[in-house]
């Protein structure tokens, strides 16, 4: 049910045992016993694509990815936009996955903060990229998913863009899943509202996606440093824990120097659940919940 305000009618009625909350809805329900915050090593960030149809796109240009990437606001876009949980992202790999062998530290605190909102750095880097493009105004598209958290999003994005670079404007195309994926996989697209979920619990379940021609790296986005760097974390420093987590530091730090992605929110799910549903786990890394203990506690 893609609409909030259908799903809440139908949970009402008692025809739905669990609903998704964001944005008002999340802030409206926040105190009542139903409501409930899932967690997740799920990251969401902007994907800049540079190859279309075989031609460089704008944002082959670093410093046009670089206008864009301090154009919007993190803080306002997770607690105010999203207001379910979600965090403000600080880099690509998201917070709470993995800790440094030797000291413990969680990898996104040890790595930093990179691309956070900035209008005046956002500024700069445009004029700059119109200097390079040789252009005043660009026109471009951000595709993502058509549910309704979403489309908020891009709506918050395409208003943060167009405020911060004026002279631009963006097309948003809303896209049911499988065909976003389909044009993601294209590369049929300028910018993306990407995301990804750990598959496991370290670094290099993210790092890998923008690995020069990797499967899952849809945009074009090469840097042989980067690659030399994830491969040694695979390879002659896979048995040595504390040379490879700093490969993968270092990595995240070139990819987020050439604003490759930027990032925009880890990912939570705010909810309301019907008390006698019992049995549902959540997981921060892999399947999100495991249903297979579910069951419905007799009520009348």
């Amino acid at each position: 049910v893609k609409e909030t305000a259908t799903a809440l009618n139908l949970y009402d009625a008692g025809k739905l045992d669990r609903v998704l909350l964001t944005g008002e809805y999340a802030k409206q329900f926040r105190d009542t016993p139903e409501y409930k915050i899932t967690t997740e090593a799920r990251s969401a960030y902007m994907q800049y694509n540079q190859l279309r149809e075989g031609k460089k796109t704008i944002f082959a240009n670093e410093n046009m990815r670089k206008a864009v990437a301090y154009s919007y606001d993190q803080d306002l876009l997770a607690n105010e936009i999203l207001a379910n949980g979600s965090q403000i992202l600080t880099g690509l790999v998201p917070a709470d996955l993995a800790a440094n062998p030797k000291t413990g530290e969680d990898f996104r605190k040890e790595s930093g903060d990179y691309l956070q909102f900035n209008q005046k750095e956002a500024k700069k880097y445009w004029e700059l990229a119109k200097k390079d493009l040789g252009v005043d105004k660009v026109e471009f598209d951000l595709i993502a998913d058509d549910d309704e958290s979403n489309k908020k999003i891009s709506a918050f994005l395409k208003d943060q863009i167009e405020t911060s670079l004026p002279g631009t404007t963006v097309n948003v195309r809303s896209l049911p899943f499988k065909v976003r994926l389909e044009v993601a996989t294209n590369q049929e697209y300028d910018l993306q509202q990407g995301g990804w979920g750990a598959d496991f619990a370290d670094p290099v379940n993210f790092i890998d996606l923008l690995q020069t021609d990797g499967a899952y790296n849809r945009s074009g986005y090469s840097n042989k440093e980067y690659d030399a760097l994830l491969a040694d974390s695979k390879g002659k420093n896979a048995n040595d824990p504390e040379a490879r987590w700093t490969n993968l530091l270092d990595a995240e730090k070139i990819l987020l120097d050439d604003a490759g992605v930027s990032p925009m929110f880890q990912r939570a799910a705010a909810s309301l659940q019907k008390p006698y549903v019992k049995g549902i786990y959540s997981h921060q890394v892999g399947a999100q919940f495991t249903y297979k203990n579910a069951y419905i506690e007799e009520h009348e």
